[in-house]
């Protein structure tokens, strides 16, 4: 037995023809090479189980967060061999490697949502009999921790009205926001 299938693990839980019908479908989705073989699908179909089972999904909701984590991961490497295929448009070699970069976006977002329904349980596996929580003091009771700051005075002049870009004149706008021009086109010698 492995390590990601030991009986301290809670994968023992899920059901097996769930398991299965994940890891086809994530199969199914990793691009296949022109060359492939039976031993080459089933080493692939191994990896994906390996995967998805290292990251411990202990119901029907993780385990899809986890097939799709995984099934991100292959569409990444992917993106990322296209681009790096020698005959590839520069244009569409740029186009692979975004795609890529937010595909590992999705899939840690997607790790991150897994993480977070996993941790509920951990916790309440590793925790110990809570002890009763103690009353707590009322806030009257407990002094300020620093004194709130006075009150701003009141404004008596109004705000100025602040010059659109449109009616600004052309030396307005060079003063406003500092930009000095090109002295050849301010002086007019073109």
């Amino acid at each position: 037995m492995s390590a990601a299938t030991s009986s301290s693990t809670p994968v023992e839980a899920l059901d097996p023809a769930l398991l299965e019908h994940l890891l086809d479908t994530v199969v199914e989705a990793i691009p296949a090479g022109a060359n492939d073989t039976d031993q080459t699908r089933a080493t692939r179909r191994n990896a994906a189980r390996l995967a998805v089972l290292a990251l411990r999904p202990t119901d029907a909701f993780q385990a899809m967060l986890a097939a799709q984590a995984v099934t991100a991961h292959y569409a990444i490497m992917d993106a990322f061999r296209r681009a790096a295929q020698p005959d590839l448009a520069p244009a569409m070699a740029a186009r692979q490697r975004t795609n890529a970069a937010t595909l590992a976006r999705m899939m840690h977002a997607t790790l991150r949502t897994l993480r977070q329904h996993q941790t509920p349980a951990a916790e309440a596996q590793l925790s110990s009999p809570r002890v009763p929580a103690q009353p707590r003091a009322s806030k009257a009771a407990t002094p300020a921790t620093r004194p709130l700051p006075p009150p701003l005075p009141e404004r008596t002049e109004p705000l100025p009205r602040i010059r659109l870009w449109d009616e600004m004149t052309m030396e307005e706008r060079r003063e406003r926001f500092g930009y000095k021009g090109d002295p050849a086109m301010v002086n007019g010698a073109k």
